[in-house]
């Protein structure tokens, strides 16, 4: 992560939710098209559909930022600037970009949501990291389950050869 100040007045930018623009939009750019097709658009419709789709992304890390089942249900987790850019879901309106400068931190215009980004991304770590010490509180209660019923399973069957009189 690139180093930035976080201040309280930054965290509390970041942790604002985006408001993407909803898929579709019935427009051109945003639709599912080939590289060749995206080639034709003009550069202010390009911009329009790498930014919109970069927008997309982040609330969409951000959404599951919060929520444990919501992460679990989400099927990509891109972890670094690549992985975000090449991923790829026309279903939800989800657009791959090559230019590397609309994700770069050091974009001034996109630098709020690159850091949203990576905020998410803090986040999410801090779920997983929490999901698999709950995991391990989980199984040790289990497994204190499992051997009360076995000690009730083993008492029980105690009971039963006495009242058939072994």
């Amino acid at each position: 992560m690139p180093k930035t100040m976080w201040t309280a007045k930054r965290r509390a930018v970041l942790t604002k939710r985006l408001e993407p623009t909803a898929y579709p939009t019935g427009e051109r750019w945003d639709t599912d098209l080939s590289p060749v097709q995206v080639r034709h658009l003009s550069a202010q419709e390009r911009h329009r559909r790498s930014l919109t789709a970069l927008i997309r992304k982040v609330a969409i890390l951000q959404g599951v930022s919060g929520s444990l089942t919501k992460l679990l249900d989400e099927p990509f987790i891109p972890d670094e600037r690549k992985a975000l850019r090449e991923w790829r879901d026309p279903s939800r309106g989800l657009w791959s970009w090559s230019d590397v400068k609309l994700d770069n931190p050091n974009n001034q215009k996109n630098q709020t949501i690159i850091d949203a980004f990576y905020t998410a991304l803090m986040d999410i770590d801090k779920l997983k990291k929490g999901k698999q010490s709950s995991l391990r509180r989980e199984i040790t209660e289990k497994n204190a389950i499992i051997e009360r019923l076995e000690l009730r399973n083993a008492e029980l069957l105690e009971v039963i050869r006495k009242l058939r009189g072994e």
